[in-house]
């Protein structure tokens, strides 16, 4: 099921550069990145690269999940995870 869940979270967007290309993202990819992020923000001493980190994983998470508290509440446990 959550296979089949993976599948529904996808979202073909406007490449960042050219905007007649679209390119698939996925769900898994959107949790490993923020993951990563995350991760790296732990690791981070300056305040002013963790905020940017920061906001760069609430962009990345936004563009398959929406801005619904339970949508919060996924991206809290990917950080958990990720701790």
């Amino acid at each position: 099921m959550a296979d089949q869940l993976d599948e529904l979270q996808e979202l073909n967007v406007p490449m960042a550069f050219n905007s007649d290309e679209y390119e698939e993202i996925t769900s898994d990819e959107v949790d490993r990145v923020v993951a990563a992020l995350d991760a790296l923000m732990q690791s981070v001493t300056s305040e002013n690269i963790r905020a940017h980190l920061s906001e760069a994983a609430d962009s990345i998470y936004a563009l398959i999940y929406d801005d619904s508290v339970e949508a919060i509440d996924t991206r809290d446990d990917i950080a958990s995870e990720a701790a």
